[in-house]
């Protein structure tokens, strides 16, 4: 071989070892870099503390044929030491004992201890409780989401626990809490403590009218149960909404299949707390019930057990208080504001007068049901309370206390919740009770009381109304209708009113009677009758009931004293009395007569004589008498004649045999004093009987009692008097007469006696006597008897 052949082998094979080395290397490499990528990818190698590796993790616990739960994991690692597991991305399914529920845990890591059966999630543990059929129907639209750590999950009693910050939502909520258990079995979820609840109102719809602001919920502790959707708080439970607060006990919250609250259950004391511009009101019991519309609106409140509620308002000086055993109240699902409420059970309610001065106004009654209308600012105003069954409605104040009942009260009230009306029917009673006067109760079918500023200020009543005073004084009475006004304490009874007492009874179209005074004021034809015979009453004129008659009349029980006015006119037996104004004062035993008096009064039995006619009647002229001579003696002495003759003021007229003889009698003003039995006449006074005539500035006549019947026994006129008797005239400044012997003395003055026919006979004293002619004359020297003849 030559060299050069040689060279070139030898180069071309080095080239050619190059190549395959290079080859070589760069399988090596390739293999080496897949070796290494092999093991990078390979599982890590098992620690000698793993027993066993698994992608997948499943475990189940069942009762009979049903599922209790089911515990997944997408890969779990098993321990050696401790019956350890380790599962990653973990998620607890739960059924339920029915197998209604769909409940779910997730987390991402778990350790589970196969000895024991328990699984603690350290991360974060999401827990979704939903019902089966939500699941099924609308997946995730009505799930209660609880967020957690540190759970404890029991596969024996398939209960989860961890006593970590617990945060929760459902639709229509969301809240905070430390600590919480739930229990698969039964479905209940409970949070431990420091429990807050923020509940948010439906969203506005067709039938679910915007609500307020959410509300607040505090409590110790709380307690779910998913299958029936009752939610329980341990108290102190608080409930915050806007200006309202309720505090309890405990309170248990039903909540529906769309997890809306639908009932609302509170026990220990609830109390509910108001505060607006209005006032502040505080309505508590032992135990309260609040029902919702579907939409989640209050609907219905049922407080049980010694209900007291307060309201302090701005413009009330104190505080109303309400007390019962029992209080409904619907709300207006439109405003949630109150619509009608029945409060029921020994119902008082209390308001305290605007002013300290001013009343306070209660109500007593077995059942109160109350109406509610919506202001334009969104606040319920009450506007009529009703008392189905008998009730009682009084006003104290420092004037007085007043007192309605009635077996029912229907009471209206005008916008801001003010009383404004009651209206009364059957066996309506109105007491009055005011200082130093007896009680007054007014009774009828039918009743009306205005009020203004919640003070009572008019009371009217209708059909049969009964009037009655208590005490030894009292007085009672009827009418058809009544008015009662309370700035003037005056009661009008109209309408064939009678008004009686102890001693009268007096009827009139009207009586107006002064409450405070005990004055009474009858009005058009009062006819008032002394039912009461009495010696020492002050109508005493015979031993029968006297009858008064005017246009009105003006009584006061407490003084018994009565004036008539009006054409006033008393009759007593035979004795009349009439007047402008009579005046009966019974306590002063008198009876005054002002204007115009006119009398008629009995005298006792005179001696028979013609009279002057003094009730003007007409008779046949009697036979003239002889003529006389008149004798004269120490003093003047003059001719008078026994003729019948026309005398001044009326004809004469022979006297009938027993006929009794009435006096009419006339001036401006009478006095009669029934205990002395004088009656006085004062201003142009005349006394008129069938005997004769006497007239006088004042008269006094004195009665003497027959057989009970006071009579006239006497007169005396003094300031000027003048008699007439058939045609004679007597004048003198005193004029005496006494019934008894029909004798007239006149003295004073110039005393004398006039005769048309036989002249004038004068004397210091002259005393003439009706039943014959004579007449004495005392001159001063001694009396002389004249007897007067007609000469033929």
């Amino acid at each position: 071989m030559r060299r050069s052949e040689a060279v070139r082998y030898a180069r071309l094979s080095a080239i050619f070892a190059g190549i395959v080395f290079l080859v070589l290397l760069g399988i090596y490499e390739w293999r080496a870099m897949e070796q290494a990528r092999s093991v990078r990818s390979a599982p890590p190698p098992v620690p000698v503390t793993v027993q066993q590796q698994s992608q997948k993790f499943s475990l189940a616990k069942a009762n009979g044929d049903r599922t209790l739960f089911q515990v997944e994991a997408t890969s779990a690692t098993a321990f050696t030491t401790g019956n350890r597991n380790l599962l990653e991305d973990v998620a607890i399914t739960m059924f339920g004992q029915r197998g209604d529920r769909n409940d779910r845990v997730h987390s991402k890591e778990c350790e589970y201890f196969s000895d024991t059966g328990r699984m603690v999630c350290h991360g974060a543990v999401h827990v979704d409780l939903e019902a089966a059929q939500d699941a099924r129907e609308r997946p995730g639209k009505q799930v209660v989401r609880v967020d957690t750590s540190q759970v404890t999950f029991d596969r024996n009693t398939g209960s989860s626990e961890s006593e970590q910050p617990v945060n929760f939502s459902f639709p229509y909520g969301d809240g905070r809490a430390v600590g919480f258990t739930y229990d698969s079995n039964h479905s209940v979820i409970q949070l431990h403590h420091d429990v807050f609840m923020n509940l948010r109102h439906a969203a506005p719809g067709k039938n679910a009218p915007a609500g307020g602001p959410p509300t607040e919920v505090t409590g110790s502790s709380l307690e779910y149960h998913s299958e029936n959707g009752v939610v329980h708080l341990e108290g102190p439970v608080l409930l915050r909404q806007g200006p309202h607060e309720v505090s309890c006990a405990t309170l248990s919250l039903e909540l529906s299949s769309s997890l809306r609250a639908r009932r609302m259950l509170a026990s220990g004391r609830p109390t509910l707390t108001s505060n607006d511009p209005q006032g502040t009101t505080v309505l508590s019991s032992d135990a309260g019930t609040l029902d919702f519309t579907p939409s989640g609106q209050p609907a219905h409140l049922h407080a049980e057990g010694s209900v007291a509620g307060t309201r302090k308002a701005p413009d009330l000086a104190g505080e109303q208080h309400l007390s019962s055993d029992r209080l409904d109240l619907d709300f207006d699902p439109k405003t949630s504001a109150p619509h009608f409420a029945k409060v029921d059970g020994n119902v008082h309610f209390d308001t305290p007068p605007r002013k300290p001065a001013e009343g306070i106004a209660r109500v007593t009654s077995p059942t109160l049901l109350l109406r509610f209308a919506t202001n334009a600012a969104g606040r319920a105003d009450l506007t009529q309370a009703e008392s189905p069954v008998p009730a009682v409605l009084e006003y104290s104040s420092p004037k007085d206390d007043s007192i309605l009942r009635s077996r029912r009260v229907v009471a209206d009230y005008a916008p801001g919740s003010h009383l404004r009306q009651v209206h009364a029917h059957q066996d309506v009673e109105i007491e009055r009770r005011l200082p130093g006067q007896p009680v007054q109760v007014t009774r009828s079918e039918e009743g009306e009381v205005d009020f203004e500023a919640d003070r009572w200020t008019e009371a009217r009543q209708n059909g049969n109304v009964r009037f009655e005073e208590a005490g030894p004084l009292g007085r009672h009475g009827h009418s058809e209708r009544s008015r009662s006004v309370h700035a003037t304490d005056m009661l009008t009874l109209a309408g064939n009113a009678e008004l009686i007492d102890a001693d009268t009874d007096s009827v009139a179209p009207t009586f107006n009677i002064d409450q405070r005074t005990g004055e009474a004021r009858g009005e058009g034809v009062v006819r008032t009758t002394y039912r009461r015979v009495d010696p020492n009453s002050v109508a005493n004129f015979a031993p029968q009931p006297a009858h008064i008659m005017a246009d009105r009349m003006t009584a006061n029980r407490n003084s018994s004293r009565a004036v008539y006015t009006g054409h006033a006119r008393l009759w007593q037996g035979d004795a009349v009395i009439q007047a402008d104004t009579l005046d009966l004062r019974q306590q002063e035993r008198l009876l005054i007569g002002i204007g115009n008096v006119n009398a008629r009064l009995p005298q006792v039995q005179a001696p028979e004589a013609s009279g002057p006619g003094a009730d003007h009647q007409s008779a046949p002229a009697p036979k003239p008498a002889p003529k006389t001579a008149a004798a004269s003696g120490t003093g003047t002495r003059s001719l008078g004649t026994t003729a019948p003759a026309a005398a001044a003021g009326g004809t004469s007229a022979p006297a009938q045999p027993g006929e009794p003889v009435v006096w009419a009698v006339r001036a401006a003003h009478l006095t009669y004093r029934s205990a002395d039995t004088i009656a006085e006449l004062d201003q142009n006074a005349h006394a008129e009987s069938r005997l004769g005539r006497i007239a006088s500035p004042h008269m006094d006549l004195i009665l003497a009692e027959t057989n009970g019947v006071q009579q006239l026994s006497k007169a005396v006129c003094t300031g000027g008097a003048t008699v007439w008797q058939l045609e004679r005239r007597g004048t003198a400044d005193r004029a005496d007469y006494t019934a008894a012997d029909g004798r007239f003395v006149l003295s004073g003055g110039n005393p004398t006696l006039y005769d048309a026919d036989q002249g004038t006979t004068t004397g210091r004293e002259l005393t003439f006597f009706l039943g014959d002619d004579r007449i004495l004359v005392d001159s001063g020297n001694g009396t002389r008897t004249l007897s007067r003849h007609r000469i033929q």
